[in-house]
């Protein structure tokens, strides 16, 4: 049961946590922020013993049980570590819980709150002070079957030596802890921290005006948009079949969110705009997938829209987050993962920031001959293309303050800070990339769409008068 804590949050907790059931023991102190939550805290237990995040997690704290928002294997009594802080469950020095990792496997730690201090100045937390032991390699079956292999690896004649040596032996060593190593990865968590007690910044609003000239010329100012659309359906780790629901940041006249629908005949899209005319054009064309669609407002200088993350499955984003400066970029990013289910995923389509200006020649260069190619081929004059060159849309011409893109380099590495497990860019011309994060390591080969599969869904969502 969760009860309310004398303690400040923001005290720092100097945690001791032993991995049950092995002699010597494995273990690690750790120095974390009273108001940590237990997901980022599991996160931080990850890092500091040496697990691969594959699996989910369990804290056992008094009787109640804590798990991954989202969690496919929780039933009613699994209650959401994204809602419990670590000072709300184990408020005094002396409190002892359980951390289990891999539900099967039934990695149990012994978590025990060993101090409560005030924080020092300079220093950021979450910090390991020490350790000893390598943590077992990941799938290697538990307590028991790791105590057998280390038996097998230390004796060279064992029968099964050979066999064992190849996986778990080479470099692995029972006996190092590298204390450096699990410091240096604890140092993007360490900045999310910082980043979290900053609000979002607000940033110069998108008007109506901007709304129609997007919608007049978007046909051929979106390089190979037809196959932009297709690549993000074909890039989600869905079927068909599969229930999920989606949440589209910036759905303008919803033509993504209609593909999606249509690709996918069990999920859900929760279609967000900050524009009333393009929120309008988006309720009337996504009217007849009814209750499977909702559009609602989107306004990030409120951060109000966060709350429809909660639980979803996959985030898609078409030609907003560029509007966005990096420190920005970052927070929503983590933001974003908090609050994705286990299954889920981010995609990004948007422009990228050159970092050499023979880059940016490049994409000003293409990005020009895609708007006329696509004028011509389109409606067999070039009266579009010219209306994008005098309106200055190529923004690698035209730079415009309100557009911040930046790196692709930087914005995969603030992905992966922010938690993803897989992070990359998947497609990439005239200087508009997709790219973005997978919170699983690795999916089911029968899972998804083809990209024949979902050209037909975006063709058909194009076309709809």
């Amino acid at each position: 049961m969760v009860t309310s804590s004398q303690t400040d949050q923001r005290q720092i907790y100097q945690c001791k946590v032993s991995l049950k059931g092995l002699i010597p023991p494995i273990w690690r102190k750790i120095q974390v922020s009273g108001d940590i939550r237990l997901d980022e805290f599991h996160r931080v237990l990850q890092i500091v013993m040496g697990w691969g995040n594959y699996h989910s997690y369990r804290f056992i704290i008094d009787g109640a049980m804590y798990g991954p928002l989202g969690d496919v294997f929780a039933d009613a009594t699994v209650r959401s570590a994204h809602e419990v802080r670590l000072s709300q469950v184990a408020g005094t020095e002396g409190s002892r819980f359980i951390y289990l990792y891999d539900l099967a496997d039934d990695w149990q730690h012994v978590v025990k709150v060993e101090k409560i201090l005030a924080p020092k100045p300079g220093v950021q937390y979450p910090i390991c002070r020490a350790g000893q032991r390598a943590c077992p390699p990941e799938e290697c079956g538990g307590i028991w079957e790791y105590t057998n292999l280390l038996e097998i690896l230390q004796d060279p004649r064992h029968p099964e030596h050979r066999e064992i040596v190849e996986p778990y032996g080479g470099d692995f060593d029972p006996e190092v802890f590298d204390l450096v190593r699990v410091n240096r990865a604890l140092q993007p968590i360490r900045e999310a921290q910082v980043r979290k007690t900053k609000e979002i910044i607000p940033i110069q609003q998108w008007t109506e005006a901007d709304s129609r000239l997007y919608q007049e010329i978007a046909a051929v100012a979106v390089p190979a948009r037809e196959e932009q659309i297709s690549a993000l359906l074909t890039l989600l780790p869905f079927s068909q079949a599969d229930s999920f629901r989606a949440v589209e940041l910036g759905c303008g006249e919803g033509f993504l969110s209609h593909a999606l629908l249509d690709c996918f005949p069990q999920a859900q899209v929760v279609a967000l705009d900050g524009s009333a005319e393009m929120r309008a054009q988006a309720a009337a064309r996504l009217s007849d997938f009814g209750s499977r669609a909702l559009v609602e407002p989107f306004d990030l200088n409120s951060g109000d829209w966060l709350s429809h993350l909660e639980g979803a499955d996959c985030i898609v984003s078409s030609l907003v987050v560029h509007h966005l400066d990096g420190e920005q970029k970052q927070r929503l990013f983590a933001a974003i993962y908090e609050r994705l289910s286990a299954q889920g995923v981010l995609l990004i389509a948007d422009l990228i920031q050159p970092q050499r200006p023979e880059a940016g020649e490049l994409f000003a260069a293409t990005w020009d001959r895609s708007a006329e190619a696509q004028a011509l081929a389109k409606t067999g004059s070039r009266q579009l293309f010219e209306q994008f060159v005098k309106t200055e849309w190529n923004h690698y011409r035209f730079p415009d303050p309100f557009d911040k893109p930046s790196s692709l380099f930087e914005q995969l590495t603030w992905l992966k800070a922010a938690g993803f497990a897989v992070v990359d860019c998947f497609w990439l011309q005239a200087g508009h990339a997709i790219y973005g994060g997978y919170k699983a390591v690795l999916g089911d080969s029968s899972v998804g769409v083809s990209f024949t599969t979902a050209l037909r869904s975006v063709q058909a969502a194009l076309h709809r008068a």
